[in-house]
């Protein structure tokens, strides 16, 4: 009888010795195991301005992409927020713990869409599709309402001359000046 990887041992004739597949199975779940709670040590050690070049780091070295190893530093960390032990975090297993993180995210960034209801020529649709292509790319944002929270928020408190500075009125501030004085 040659023994099946995935059977429990006491469905194996353990008389026989495991074959080479077996072995490297086992060898599998061992370091797959490992590496998850060497992340999670890793993880709770490092603070979380260390996380980007612990990740870039990691993933010159293990050839697993540096935004995946940051995404489970978070997943980890959150899971110590929530209250879960490192210990904890070991045992309920890497599935578990980035599921319960990007399930809570996805829910706590999801709001009701609402229609916005202004047409737009093809050439201003456009010029908002590279603007916010290009704010995401430059500051990080990952959707279109974040990109859209950072233009408001770099327009929101603006003073009215800044603006019509901005949009080409080099003169608005003595303009405003003379319109004051008479």
């Amino acid at each position: 009888m040659r023994p099946v990887v995935g059977k429990r041992s006491e469905e194996r004739d353990l008389s026989e010795p495991p074959n080479q597949i077996s072995l490297t199975a086992m060898r599998f779940i061992v370091a797959s195991k490992s590496t998850w709670s060497d992340l999670v040590l890793l993880a709770t050690a490092l603070h979380p301005k260390q996380w980007d070049k612990a990740a870039k780091k990691l993933s010159e070295q293990t050839g697993t992409g540096a935004r995946t190893i940051k995404q489970k530093f978070k997943a980890i960390a959150h899971g110590i927020a929530k209250g879960f032990t490192i210990d904890a975090l070991i045992a309920r297993g890497q599935e578990a713990v980035i599921s319960a993180y990007v399930k809570e995210t996805k829910k706590a960034r999801t709001d009701q869409l609402v229609a916005f209801p202004h047409r737009l020529t093809p050439q201003v649709r456009d010029g908002l599709e590279e603007l916010y292509q290009r704010i995401g790319r430059v500051i990080g944002a990952k959707t279109f309402d974040d990109a859209t929270e950072f233009i408001l928020a770099a327009f929101a408190d603006l003073p009215d001359q800044e603006l019509k500075h901005l949009a080409g009125d080099g003169n608005a501030k003595e303009k405003q000046a003379n319109q004051k004085r008479t």
